[in-house]
């Protein structure tokens, strides 16, 4: 499953450092993603000092990104990838380091996907506005392993930043429109990918969904529900307000947090 919101704020976007099980600093550290934090020399474990910088719209070199004051502009987007129930139960509590790295190479791959089709920068020239795509992002990394409620939850946020650079070489904000439009062809990868890496390693899976959705077989029904407890929230949510869309699970999913 692939969720997308925008930071309302950097204080929003510094929790993801903050919390006790993110990987900061430990065995799968925070990481940094993509052409544009390449083209910033920025690679390996996050620095904190440049997030914080960027989410404020700093770039490491001191430049500040035009856009408003540093309390009013957007930090960027919060793109959280999670793989099925069944997924995370048998990744951390079946100690199978090996999912682990297939849901790491499944978001790799539906990342460069986004960063090819949907990286764009708005240029005005003579008082016309036009989006210009730029095929790069900053992204910012976190692998976490437990839900809200605690449960088991194998999910990465990826933090891409308000910032891409143009091919006048200039840094401008992000324009994420094409990013929220390529939402479900994006999640449609993920999934597409995370399955592809499961069965490469041998394990066989059940298709639960029209739209891919799926669970690794031999994991129980009783088991997945035990360890769901965010699940039974939004559906008591969609319950209450008589739906059961995909779309509307997403949005009791936000509604509910």
């Amino acid at each position: 499953m692939l969720s997308i919101s925008n930071l309302k704020n950097k204080d929003q976007a510094k929790t993801y450092y903050e919390r006790d099980d993110y990987y900061a600093g430990k065995d799968c550290p925070a990481t940094w993603w993509g052409r544009g934090a390449s083209e910033l020399g920025l690679s390996g474990n996050l620095d904190r000092d440049a997030y914080e910088g960027l989410l404020d719209g700093h770039l490491p070199d001191g430049t500040r990104l035009p856009g408003g004051q540093a309390n009013e502009r957007r930090p960027g987007l919060d793109l959280t990838f999670s793989a099925p129930k069944s997924v995370s139960l048998t990744g951390l509590l079946g100690e199978d380091d090996r999912v682990w790295q297939a849901h790491r190479e499944a978001v790799s791959r539906t990342l460069s996907w986004i960063e090819q089709t949907s990286s764009k920068a708005r240029v005005t020239e003579d008082e016309r506005t036009r989006t210009e795509h730029t095929g790069n992002l900053v992204v910012a990394r976190f692998d976490h392993e437990t839900s809200r409620e605690l449960d088991p939850q194998m999910h990465t946020h990826a933090v891409v930043m308000n910032a891409t650079r143009r091919s006048d070489g200039n840094w401008r904000a992000l324009s994420n429109e094409e990013i929220y439009r390529n939402k479900m062809a994006a999640g449609a990868i993920y999934r597409a990918e995370l399955a592809h890496g499961l069965r490469a390693l041998g394990y066989e899976l059940t298709r639960t969904h029209p739209d891919g959705r799926f669970e690794i077989e031999g994991v129980s029904r009783e088991q997945i529900e035990r360890f769901s407890t965010r699940r039974a929230q939004i559906e008591r949510a969609l319950d209450e307000k008589g739906l059961s869309s995909a779309k509307a699970s997403e949005t009791a999913a936000l509604d509910s947090r």
